[in-house]
């Protein structure tokens, strides 16, 4: 009889885990459970306990309130679970707890009931993620900019700092998300008007995903003032986009019927707007810099070898009227003054093999010289880089 029981008592006993975790204290640092987000996945693993008893595990997601919910029901050859809803628990958490902090615990059990669960000093909460702010936040309205700059900062997280995080990705609530890019300003351009929810999510260098991006909500005006680029944006009403020589800005109609008076400072140049009208822009005269202005109506933009540009009569290569001017430039031909050696050019081509040295303090033609030739100029000159071209000078 004695022997019977005996065999009954070591039958029942093999049954039980070798590390049993209904009669162990440190069974919940055990499981050494972690965290991660690879590519925005949440996934969580954890490490196995021994025995022959054990059935299975029980994987447990909880907020910063301590609500619980069973999210999986493991076999016990299973270290690992992929959380597909995490994202939107975490959402669902901090808009009714107001902290989006989640923990999974995992528990093995086995025939008669369930172990203990893991402990919260695992690394196995979201704050086990990148963290993303977008500071300052932007505001409710925003209208009159082309573009709209943002500035997103990523943290690493306090249970891994050393796992670096300088990278974020973005998107538009219901969009896709973009690739990951460097943290810092952000610069979104091409909006169309509408109310807008931008959402940002810091990435570190394993891949992992802030599970809780950032976002700011704002509305968006499209339409620009006066004055105002208009690549890409659109001109507000009364207004047009007109090519100018430094980019598109947004400019009053003027001239013929319906046409107004344009502001002080800027002129009406005919055919420059909408269906043939004239725009209101600041011009240049003639044997002015055309650089960044458009000339004045029947003058064109001659551009000169030095990387000049000057208004001047338009001309084909045929002589000018006043002998005292040639055709030069490319682009549009104009009939200009030309300066010699040492002469004044601001308002001047230079004859060939000179350029006009835009350095000094009264811009002077110059001698220009082959950069491989370094003993070209005659001393004291020496030969030197020619601002906004490709040319060199003796100076």
């Amino acid at each position: 009889m004695k022997r019977a029981l005996l065999a009954v008592l070591l039958s029942a006993s093999c049954l039980l885990p070798r590390d049993n975790p209904f009669d162990r204290e440190d069974v919940p640092g055990r499981y050494k459970v972690r965290v991660s987000a690879p590519d925005g996945v949440l996934t969580v693993q954890f490490q196995p306990l021994q025995g022959a008893g054990l059935r299975g595990y029980r994987v447990y997601r909880e907020n910063a309130r301590g609500e619980r919910v069973i999210v999986a029901d493991l076999d016990p050859r299973t270290t690992m679970f992929v959380d597909e809803s995490a994202a939107d628990a975490a959402e669902a958490a901090k808009e009714a707890v107001g902290e989006a902090d989640l923990w999974w615990r995992v528990a093995g059990y086995i025939d008669g009931g369930e172990g203990p669960l893991s402990r919260k000093d695992d690394n196995a909460s979201t704050r086990a993620l990148p963290d993303t702010d977008i500071e300052p936040p932007l505001p409710d309205y925003i209208t009159g900019q082309s573009g709209i700059a943002v500035r997103v900062q990523v943290t690493s997280s306090a249970v891994a700092p050393d796992v670096t995080t300088r990278l974020f990705r973005y998107r538009f609530r219901g969009g896709d998300w973009t690739d990951p890019i460097v943290a810092g300003p952000l610069v979104l351009t091409g909006l169309l008007d509408g109310r807008y929810t931008l959402e940002a999510a810091a990435v570190d260098e394993n891949g992992n995903v802030d599970l809780t991006p950032a976002s700011t909500r704002f509305t968006y005006d499209f339409n620009v003032p006066e004055g105002t680029s208009c690549d890409p944006a659109v001109c507000s009403t009364g207004l047009f986009c007109v090519l100018e020589p430094v980019g598109k800005f947004c400019r009053r109609s003027c001239g013929g019927d319906g046409g107004m008076a344009c502001p002080e400072g800027l002129h009406c140049r005919m055919a420059s707007g909408l269906n043939g009208l004239g725009a209101c822009v600041v011009v240049a005269q003639t044997e002015e810099s055309c650089t960044d202005r458009l000339c004045t109506d029947g003058l064109a933009c001659a551009q000169l070898v030095d990387g000049r540009a000057l208004c001047g009569e338009p001309c084909s290569q045929s002589a000018c009227a006043d002998p005292s001017r040639a055709c030069l430039g490319s682009g549009e031909p104009a009939c200009l003054r030309e300066a010699r050696a040492g002469e004044a050019c601001e308002a001047a081509a230079c004859i060939d093999q000179y350029a006009c040295d835009t350095v000094l303090a009264n811009p002077r033609c110059s001698r220009v010289c082959p950069p491989q030739n370094t003993q070209y100029c005659a001393a004291p000159t020496i030969c030197s880089d020619l601002p906004g071209s490709d040319l060199k000078v003796c100076r």
